[in-house]
C-alpha cells in the first residue's frame, strides 16, 4: 500500500459543503450519471447516485420464476430469488398473487431492514429487494419480474402471464 492519503477517486464533497450545493451535486449524480461521495465527520460516507446509474447497477440480479402446475387445477408461481409464491386458478391470477406476495414483502423487508440487516440469507437478498423498490409503474415491476413472460410449465418456451 502506499504511504500517505490519497485523494478521492470519485467528486467527493464534505457535508456541510453539499449542503449549500446540492442542486449541482444532484444534477452531477442524476443528469451526468457521475456518482458523488458525501462525507460527514471523516468517517461517514454516503452515496449520491442517481436511480438510472443504481438501475445499471443492479441489472445483474435477475428474477426466476417456477411456474409449478398444481394436481388439482390452477398453478403456484414461486420467485426463487426471494422466496415467495402466488397461487391461482389460472397463470393470471397466480401472477397477481405472486406481485401481491413481492410488493409485501418488499414493503416487509424495508419495515424490518435493521434486523435483516444482521442475517446473512437475507442480506443477500437485499441487491433484489433494491431493485424492485425502484420500480416506477406496475409494467415495469412486470418486467423486471418476467422479463415480460414466466417460464411454461415443463416447457423450455415462455408463456405470457
Amino acid at each position: 500500500m502506499l504511504a500517505g492519503t490519497r485523494k478521492p477517486i470519485l467528486h467527493s464533497e464534505k457535508f456541510t459543503d453539499a449542503r449549500s450545493k446540492f442542486s449541482l451535486l444532484f444534477d452531477e449524480a442524476v443528469q451526468s450519471e457521475l456518482p458523488v461521495v458525501i462525507e460527514r465527520g471523516g468517517r461517514e460516507h454516503g452515496l449520491l447516485l442517481g436511480r438510472d446509474a443504481l438501475l445499471r447497477v443492479l441489472s445483474p440480479f435477475s428474477f426466476h420464476t417456477d411456474v409449478i402446475p398444481e394436481d388439482e387445477g390452477g398453478f403456484t408461481l414461486w420467485q426463487r430469488e426471494l422466496d415467495v409464491g402466488g397461487m391461482g386458478a389460472t397463470l393470471k391470477a397466480a401472477r397477481d398473487a405472486l406481485v401481491s406476495s413481492v410488493c409485501g414483502y418488499v414493503r416487509d423487508y424495508w419495515q424490518q431492514f435493521g434486523f435483516y440487516r444482521h442475517l446473512p440469507d437475507m442480506v443477500a437478498k437485499e441487491p433484489y429487494v433494491l431493485r424492485l423498490s425502484l420500480v416506477a409503474s406496475d409494467q415495469e415491476l412486470l418486467d423486471v419480474l418476467f422479463g415480460g413472460a414466466v417460464p411454461a410449465p415443463h416447457s423450455r418456451g415462455p408463456v405470457a402471464v
